[in-house]
């Protein structure tokens, strides 16, 4: 937060002394979204920590077609695709807000970092499980898969401005596997970055 927060009083400052050259109300308003974006993920990972989420039995593919819904702009502005195989009626025991923020935080890491091509999504029941996979085309030699999950790690301080998150979505990712019992993990390798996440089915009343 200390950084964008003296970049606006320095920019600010600018304007008041005559030294604006057209940008500097542009750098504000980018140094304050990049504020609320971080203060948003930090108390998401507060409420994921204090607060009991109620659970209920929840359809994965529903909440997972609504949150690939929301990244379509995002995806086809970079040019890329989805190549989804998704099953239906896979259920399981879990909080459709928490399911679907961890849903929106793969999401948009794949498609944001994705270096070209299709971005894939599966989702199976696979036994006792639902397993979910988003991989991408991936070209960050620096990125370090041990950090992968460590809050505020970007994996590479110099990639460019206008695709450089808050390095917490992962780690949001990861505290919600942690607190319902999910299984996350990340594999790098061929040009690809995996993520894949193991929900316990919900089972089934038979009568």
């Amino acid at each position: 937060i200390k950084t964008p927060v003296s970049l606006i009083g320095m920019y600010a400052s600018g304007i008041k002394d005559g030294l604006d050259d057209g940008t500097f109300l542009d750098t504000i308003e980018e140094q304050n979204a990049r504020i609320s974006r971080l203060v948003e993920r930090l108390l998401s990972l507060s409420r994921i920590e204090s607060r009991e989420y109620p659970l209920s039995p929840i359809a994965l593919d529903t909440i997972l077609h609504k949150c690939m819904e929301d990244q379509r702009m995002a995806l086809h502005a970079r040019g890329l695709s989805f190549q989804e195989e998704l099953a239906c009626d896979v259920e399981i025991m879990g909080n459709s807000e928490l399911v679907a923020l961890l849903f929106s935080n793969l999401l948009s890491n794949a498609v944001k970092y994705a270096s070209s091509g299709a971005v894939e999504v599966t989702l199976c029941r696979m036994g006792e499980w639902c397993r979910f996979r988003i991989s991408n085309g991936f070209n960050n030699a620096a990125l370090d898969p041990e950090r992968i999950w460590d809050p505020f790690y970007v994996g590479e301080p110099s990639r460019s401005r206008a695709l450089t998150g808050t390095g917490l979505g992962l780690a949001i990712v990861k505290r919600i596997a942690e607190q319902y019992g999910y299984s996350v993990r990340c594999e790098i390798g061929e040009g690809r970055i995996l993520f894949e996440v193991l929900f316990p089915a919900a089972l089934k009343n038979e009568n």
